[in-house]
């Protein structure tokens, strides 16, 4: 829950809840003196601002996450969505200004922007602490590249017999990461759908 806000929203959090229950202990003190609780109410109303305002930045960035989940498999099927594209770096770049706690969050992000084909370095996001991403093996970026021209010219039969070849001697490979793995299947998927008419 606390992933994606700031150290001001995690104080405004606390010292809300706080005064909520301050107030809530506030106003049996006053009902069991049969005194009039109206004076609370204000305490109340500030306590509920104070643990909303983190509340609604806590589930805006969930859905900014859950939004980017979607284009990322969007993307995975069709790498040449353009559109799906243009929101997927929008996206990462409005998640940036929030801190990143979660590791799922920076591997989400991290495998976007592989298939975005601009890797940054993992420390680059607010609060993450992760080791940059290695580079790629050059038969992946070979098998990158040939997905983008067998996408671009579906023709091309020498690419296309090039990269059948590396697709399927890597998915020989035993311990493939979940990024590498992805390139393989955008690239079996793009020899699927560019298959001679």
């Amino acid at each position: 829950m606390l992933d994606g806000l700031h150290l001001y929203e995690v104080i405004l959090l606390i010292l809300g809840t706080l005064l909520f229950i301050l107030a809530a202990l506030l106003l049996i003190i006053q009902v069991l003196r049969h005194r009039d609780a109206k004076v609370l109410i204000p305490l109340f109303a500030i306590a509920v601002l104070m643990i909303g305002f983190p509340g609604i930045k806590s589930i805006s960035f969930g859905d900014m996450k859950t939004e980017l989940r979607n284009l990322s498999l969007r993307l995975d099927t069709d790498p040449g969505d353009s559109l799906a594209r243009v929101k997927a770096a929008t996206l990462i770049a409005r998640i940036q200004t929030r801190p990143v706690k979660s590791d799922d969050t920076r591997r989400l992000i991290d495998r976007v922007r592989l298939v975005l084909q601009e890797p940054p370095p993992s420390d680059s996001l607010p609060g993450s602490t992760s080791a940059p991403r290695p580079p790629l093996r050059p038969d992946l970026v070979e098998i990158e590249k040939l997905t983008a021209v067998i996408t671009a010219q579906p023709a091309n039969n020498t690419a296309r017999d090039r990269l059948q070849l590396l697709v399927r001697e890597s998915g020989a490979i035993p311990n493939l990461t979940e990024p590498e793995r992805a390139i393989i299947n955008r690239a079996a998927s793009a020899l699927k759908n560019s298959r001679p008419r």
